[in-house]
């Protein structure tokens, strides 16, 4: 893409790239409060994803190695269940457990990972801004503010997976040095990144997997034959998939469904949030109700920005287009996939296509998919301007601080999230022990069959059941089977009394299982907890739930 400018002096790559990670820092620092950090595993105890994020860490951290790799015992049954296929993070996963002597259960798994991911983002702007021809530090820098002030990256501290979005700056990056790594190099980073991107995250790989094919496919350019580009792609491919297949994501699970739900609207890239400078109430437009997924607000920084670079370029974008047609056709199918095949604008539907095949449905948020545009918008602006020489380089850094002023409502939102989270419906001190007196929980109904208030009380028991491991029949599912319930009821019935060393917990008050007089029970105020192992029983009056206990939920 970019070159550096004739007699352009460079900076210290190393340098910018840990100014990078700075502005992150900053950033995790202005958006986290302190106490969440020094809370531990229950810091961030805030949103369903991030409690399903602990238990399944806790459960696989401490677990035995299985096949595939992110196989984790005690979740579901005996069998176990594959944590890469409910957002385990399969390269954090494994980290801890090669950690796993140094680290308690109580770990801070969510605070540590998200202050890796913030200055991950700043580090990889500043690298993928150097990759695209920067060299000048304040361009650099400038790169990382827009990174780290993106709307739709910091509303990923709830599905922590996904802010690791530095995979993509990285993808960026090397999209923007194709033209200058020898082909070899350039297929062995993308088998790298790909592989990568599948260790922390399908979504992740999905987009990089787009933008690596448009860079393959772009060495024809280069005098690669279209059979070796289609053997380049193979190899990028099958990579791929012995990834997928050691970490699990090739596992049989229900199909994704909501693709057209969780879509991006036409006006979210213009359409600024209710905390931005420019938002009021009622915004970013939802149209589905599924749309905060496809939340692509660009700010008014990096609008600025792209704007400048279109006019400083208005009479090379033809050249540049036939140029970087690879990518540009990357970006737009991207974006088509976000958009999704119901094409809202605002609250209108205004086109209706087939949906995609079943395989890329999978991918059910689309809205995300948006993700890799922004962050191309972004490095090439950057990019542009800066080969405009020093003149533009205030211009960059007044538009990076629009953009940092404008992302302040929603790094505070953030921050008010976690100083008031939701009062506890599970009370981990009095539940843990009470819990490790048992090999079994058992709830009735499952998570499948249970509703979005006793789904929250499910899911804060496996949290305290996750402390000793112990084996719990179901647990929080992304991707939720279809269940019979009355069956399952009926089975359960039909089953006799459970083991003894089953910890029962009812949380919908439905007459299931059978229970003889060696059980004693706690009532709940929409259930009851039943034991029949003595040693438990103080603990077992001790476990009321504070306040209503399944009665709050939160959600996004």
């Amino acid at each position: 893409m970019s070159e550096p400018s004739p007699g352009e002096r460079p900076s210290s790559p190393i340098l910018l790239v840990l100014a990078g990670a700075f502005a992150g820092i900053l950033s995790f620092m202005v958006a986290i409060p302190a106490a969440s950090m020094k809370n531990g595993a229950g810091g961030f105890a805030v949103h369903e994803d991030q409690l399903n994020l602990v238990a399944n860490l806790r459960y696989f951290v401490w677990d035995e190695w299985r096949w595939p790799l992110t196989k984790a015992a005690g979740l579901g049954g005996p069998p176990g269940s594959v944590t890469a296929l409910n957002d385990g993070i399969p390269a954090y996963a494994i980290a801890l457990r090669l950690l796993r002597r140094s680290i308690t259960p109580d770990f801070d798994f969510i605070g540590i990972w998200l202050l890796l991911c913030y200055a991950a983002q700043g580090a990889a702007a500043a690298w993928a801004a150097r990759m695209w021809g920067v060299r000048r530090p304040i361009p650099t820098i400038s790169a990382s503010i827009l990174a780290v002030s993106v709307v739709a990256w910091i509303a990923q501290w709830i599905h922590a997976a996904l802010c690791l979005q530095a995979v993509i700056l990285v993808a960026v990056g090397l999209v923007g040095a194709a033209g200058r790594i020898r082909p070899a190099r350039l297929l062995a980073a993308w088998v790298l990144l790909g592989a990568f991107a599948v260790a922390v995250n399908a979504y992740l790989f999905g987009m990089t997997a787009a933008l690596a094919l448009a860079s393959l496919v772009s060495l024809r350019r280069r005098g690669w034959s279209p059979a070796r580009i289609a053997g380049a792609v193979g190899v990028l491919l099958g990579s791929s998939l012995v990834a997928m297949a050691a970490f699990g994501l090739l596992s049989r699970h229900p199909p994704g469904q909501g693709y057209g739900f969780f879509s991006m609207n036409l006006l979210s890239p213009l359409d600024p949030p209710a905390r931005s400078l420019f938002g009021r109430e009622g915004h970013p437009i939802d149209a589905t109700g599924g749309q905060y997924e496809g939340l692509n607000y660009l700010g008014p920084g990096l609008l600025a920005a792209l704007l400048a670079a279109i006019w400083v370029r208005r009479r090379e974008l033809s050249s540049l287009a036939r140029r970087h047609a690879e990518i540009l056709a990357a970006a737009a199918a991207l974006a088509a996939f976000a958009i999704s095949h119901r094409v809202l604008l605002g609250r209108r539907l205004i086109l209706l296509l087939p949906p995609p095949p079943a395989l890329l449905s999978e991918f059910r948020a689309s809205g995300r998919f948006f993700w890799p545009v922004t962050y191309l918008a972004l490095v090439g602006a950057v990019a542009t301007l800066a080969r405009r020489g020093r003149r533009w380089d205030g211009f960059l850094l007044a538009a990076a601080l629009v953009q940092w002023t404008d992302a302040a409502g929603e790094r505070m939102r953030v921050r008010s999230a976690l100083e008031s989270p939701p009062t506890p419906l599970v009370d981990a001190v009095r539940w843990e022990p009470l819990i490790a007196a048992h090999r079994r929980v058992l709830f009735v109904p499952s998570w499948d069959c249970a509703s979005g208030r006793e789904r929250r009380f499910i899911e804060e028991a496996i949290v305290a059941a996750s402390a000793t491991r112990t084996e719990v029949s179901s647990f929080h599912n992304g991707r939720p089977a279809a269940v019979d319930c009355a069956g399952e009821l009926a089975a359960l019935r039909a089953g006799g009394e459970p083991d003894p060393e089953t910890l029962i917990v009812d949380v919908g008050g439905a007459p299931a299982p059978p229970l003889s007089g060696r059980w004693r029970c706690s009532t709940l105020p929409d259930g009851r907890v039943c034991s029949a192992e003595p040693k438990a029983w103080p603990s077992l009056k001790s476990v009321r739930a504070v306040a209503d206990p399944i009665g709050r939920t939160t959600g996004r």
